[in-house]
């Protein structure tokens, strides 16, 4: 399995668990005011933050930048 060295995060870059997709919407939801949709998803091992956005929609039916302006 591979891994992050930098963040001790496993498996595939391309991958992306319920869990991580979950935490990340939670995260999104409780952003207070001036909070970005980078900031979270990096801090919740999005790297490729185009990707990200694209799963995020598939799975939550709206954008991050929606969901972080709720």
């Amino acid at each position: 399995m591979s891994g992050d060295p930098l963040t001790g995060r496993t498996g595939s870059p391309t991958t992306c668990s319920p869990s991580r997709r979950y935490a990340v919407h939670r995260a999104l939801c409780a952003a207070g005011p001036g909070a970005s949709v980078t900031a979270i998803a990096v801090q919740h091992g999005f790297a490729h933050l185009g990707r990200f956005a694209g799963e995020y929609r598939a799975r939550f039916g709206e954008s991050p930048s929606t969901t972080l302006r709720r």
